[in-house]
């Protein structure tokens, strides 16, 4: 399925920032000897600075430990940096979450690489999708399967599949059920982590398109981590390319693949060499936009 572009977003204020975070993950480990301790520690990010523009699709890439998935979890949140901060509009992150902790949280939300373990599969479809508007009080018990239906419509499932089970579903419908769960609270920032990896290459396209269009009528900021570059070509406008916990390189989608400038992401542009050989054909309207 041929993917389509954003419209051109209206830029507004920087509503994330971040500012020269480490992320460094301590391990203690047991020497032979049981009174001798060592600890080994690894650095996930190395003050990393970038700013997300609002209503912005950025697109990080790199290789599997490169540390974009910590990038991601550091933005929203769920990752305390080592140092550094994260700003969400003009507030800090951490005064943001011990203000308003729930309140925050609403405010960005997660979708993971494999929808069947993110999804409860004791829970049906339409509670899924309910529970967190019920959790932080936007509707009661009753409102939340009408509403839930409305968003399974919003991400293309009919309201027939609300009863159904995940484990009823296939990888595509439970990533769409996924999708309808994140948007149920009307998230600013959505991160997506590895969204089409588990999926068939026949429904990825699918997915990404849906989520242009709810970025598109939504004024969304997505960070869309991935390691699959012919997606992050063509669904990002910009794009920044991780190598050992550090941007080695950034800018206009177009220009980061067209004319990569550092080593690493001219080697990531060889190794796919079918992408190399579609840019030919496809950039031209992409630069036109």
């Amino acid at each position: 399925m041929a993917l389509r572009t954003t419209k051109s977003l209206t830029r507004g204020a920087l509503p994330l920032r971040i500012r020269d975070v480490t992320v460094t993950f301590t391990q203690r480990r047991i020497a032979l000897s049981a009174a001798r301790r060592a600890e080994a520690s690894t650095t996930a990010l190395a003050r990393v600075s970038l700013d997300v523009a609002d209503g912005e699709m950025l697109a990080i890439v790199g290789e599997t430990g490169s540390g974009k998935t910590t990038l991601g979890r550091v933005a929203i949140g769920l990752q305390k940096p080592t140092s550094g901060e994260v700003w969400l509009g003009a507030e800090r992150m951490a005064d943001a979450l011990r203000r308003d902790l729930r309140g925050t949280r609403r405010r960005m939300q997660v979708i993971f690489q494999n929808p069947y373990e993110s999804l409860n599969p004791w829970m049906t479809v339409a509670s899924a999708v309910g529970e967190p508007m019920i959790v932080h009080g936007l509707v009661s018990r009753s409102g939340a399967t009408e509403r839930s239906k409305s968003l399974l419509d919003t991400v293309g499932l009919g309201a027939s599949l609300a009863n159904r089970y995940p484990r009823e579903l296939s990888g595509g419908q439970r990533q769409r059920v996924a999708i309808a769960r994140a948007l149920a609270l009307d998230p600013q920032v959505l991160v997506l982590d590895e969204v089409t990896s588990a999926l068939d290459a026949s429904v990825r396209g699918q997915i990404v398109n849906l989520l242009l269009d709810i970025a598109e009528e939504r004024h969304m900021t997505y960070l869309f981590i991935t390691h699959d570059l012919h997606l992050a070509r063509y669904a990002a406008k910009s794009a920044v390319v991780m190598q050992h916990g550090e941007i080695v390189e950034r800018g206009p989608t177009h220009q980061v693949f067209n004319s990569p400038r550092h080593p690493y992401t001219q080697s990531l542009l060889l190794s796919n060499p079918a992408l190399t050989s579609r840019q030919r054909v496809m950039t031209p309207d992409r630069e036109s936009e």
